[in-house]
């Protein structure tokens, strides 16, 4: 497919930014993914044929951080990423693309995938840095590097809130009363569980605004914060799943008596497909990005996988047998039933749509045990004994 056969509002969100770019050779799209190991660019054109990519990998190309799949690990199931290392891996991974001929005055509209569920803490102070970045102050990652109060953040992988996901079970009335509140029950690594604990241990005194990486990554490049989109915040045991804004009693959960407080800080989130604003002039000045070029809000790696794999329409349906085995559908509503396992978040594309997502994440494990038992006679090579399965 090319750009002409995107549903609307998408469409209309990416011709307003080509009608902006003056080219000869025609507009250009900027992709990022923000994983859990790497940050990764690829530029497209229309047709959707790559032009040109790149690619920065944590622990090799950041050894500074001191990472191990792109994160550490700590006793009682935490685990973090440095939130420098996220900032400093963008610029790297433009600079890369900038050393591969990319024509960035071409790039039209940029958007990104972050890792669901990683939360940012930025200090009021930070906000002012990241609306000032100028290049003659230094890189991105100097001028960032006391922007954020916690400099470790939580990530997907963190098992260490269990305790307050009973308590919100608790308080809900149970684990299928959050799922019909929020489209999930409650999970350890949902961004709610991580902003109270924040919450209880800082305050929220010195906090400019609570970001995801995804958020993290537009606010990057408009140079100011931006809010949440509604699909990466069903990740985060906060938003009401219908209304697809924040749930007032799950705002009050994680900020006791400092609602009002927890929202100057938390803007309520916006749809996935909308402009965030213009790309910054620091971004202008160091890379050549044309001071036209559109930011659409990033989402998170799943929602963003729903859209990659084609599935844009209510009842397409995709499986994914990997480490993890996940099945992912199209719904044209919210379920009547909440959902006892699974997750339910609104689709990045489609307004008034939602997809599920079931995942198991011993799938390859079990696969493998299944494959050891009844085909060991296949031999002891994997390859034959998987064919042997598969047959």
């Amino acid at each position: 497919g090319d750009l002409h056969t995107v549903p609307h509002p998408l469409k209309r969100s990416l011709l307003v930014a080509m009608a902006g770019v003056p080219t000869v050779e025609g507009p250009l799209f900027l992709g990022f993914d923000l994983s859990t190991q790497s940050c990764k660019a690829v530029v497209v054109d229309s047709g959707l044929t790559t032009v040109c990519s790149s690619r920065v990998h944590f622990d090799t190309d950041l050894p500074q951080y001191g990472t191990t799949d792109g994160c550490h690990r700590a006793d009682g199931g935490h685990v973090t990423s440095p939130t420098l290392m996220w900032v400093e891996a963008l610029e790297l991974v433009l600079e890369r693309l900038k050393a591969a001929g990319c024509p960035f005055q071409r790039i039209a509209a940029v958007s990104g995938s972050g890792q669901q569920h990683g939360s940012v803490y930025w200090r009021k102070s930070g906000i002012k840095s990241l609306q000032s970045l100028t290049p003659s102050k230094g890189s991105l990652v100097e001028q960032l590097q006391s922007a954020f109060i916690v400099e470790a953040s939580p990530v997907w992988m963190d098992t260490s809130t269990t305790k307050s996901c009973k308590e919100l079970a608790e308080l809900s009335g149970g684990m299928l009363r959050v799922a019909e509140m929020t489209g999930s029950t409650a999970q350890e690594r949902f961004s709610c569980h991580f902003f109270r604990r924040f919450i209880a241990e800082h305050g929220l005194g010195d906090v400019g605004a609570l970001s995801l990486v995804s958020s993290l990554g537009a606010s990057l490049l408009v140079g100011d914060i931006v809010p949440i989109d509604v699909s990466d915040a069903a990740g985060m045991n906060l938003m009401d799943i219908r209304k697809q804004g924040w749930h007032s009693r799950l705002l009050e959960f994680v900020a006791p008596g400092q609602v009002e407080d927890l929202r100057a800080v938390l803007a309520e989130p916006r749809a996935s497909w909308e402009v965030a604003g213009k790309v910054h002039e620091y971004w202008v000045s160091r890379f050549g990005f044309s001071p036209t070029c559109q930011i659409i809000m990033w989402s998170g790696d799943n929602p963003c996988a729903v859209v990659g794999s084609g599935l844009v329409s209510p009842g397409d349906i995709a499986i994914s047998l990997g480490t993890s085995d996940t099945a992912l559908a199209v719904l044209p509503k919210v379920p009547e039933e909440p959902l006892p396992f699974g997750h339910l978040f609104p689709h990045p594309m489609l307004g008034g749509c939602y997809f599920s997502m079931l995942c198991y994440t011993n799938g390859d494990v079990t696969r493998r045990k299944v494959r050891d038992a009844f085909f060991a006679s296949a031999g002891r090579d994997g390859a034959t004994k998987w064919e042997a399965f598969s047959k």
